[in-house]
């Protein structure tokens, strides 16, 4: 649950489709939870979405500008992965369907080369150290060959509002 104003939202983890196949979902009140608008399906996932966290921002004390949500989520070839979705409250339309940014890291952990696949064009791919430090960053590809430096590597992903990180270990 976040409050911004009058403005409640929430998002849940819902078995609705079976058991094994759980998604999130999402609905908002404008009026401090007097009365709700539609429940929207966020997630689109073959297995399980799960562990929705949501939040607000705002800045000095002003209105919210964001709400943002993280999820675990489950995909069979990809395995567990954290995902973000960011919504502009400035903007009051209704969100739109959303399929998260996906990214196949292979092999994982490695000893030199290793493969990064979108499965789409992405804007941009940043490489970081673990402390937070630019490696490298590529913009506008779909697939990577890297050659790294043994170590713990995080490659963070863009597509408009769509992101995804996944961390890369190289063995020496």
């Amino acid at each position: 649950i976040a409050v911004e104003g009058t403005n409640v939202h929430v998002v849940w983890e819902d078995y609705r489709l079976g058991a094994e196949n759980r998604e999130i979902y999402y609905i908002t009140s404008s009026d401090l939870g007097r009365t709700w608008g539609d429940e929207t399906r966020l997630t689109y996932a073959p297995e399980w979405s799960k562990v929705p966290k949501l939040t607000v921002s705002s800045r000095n004390g002003r209105s919210a500008k964001y709400l943002y949500l993280v999820w675990e989520d489950y995909r069979e070839e990809y395995g567990p992965q954290i995902f973000f979705k960011r919504k502009d409250l400035q903007i009051r339309v209704a969100e739109e369907r959303y399929f998260p940014l996906r990214v196949k890291v292979y092999p994982n952990p490695t000893q030199g080369s290793i493969y990064a696949d979108f499965g789409t064009t992405v804007a941009k791919v940043t490489l970081y150290d673990p402390l937070g430090r630019k490696e490298k960053e590529v913009r506008w590809v779909n697939r990577l060959k890297l050659v790294l430096p043994a170590g713990i590597h995080f490659l963070y992903a863009e597509k408009g509002e769509q992101v995804v990180l996944q961390k890369i270990v190289v063995l020496k």
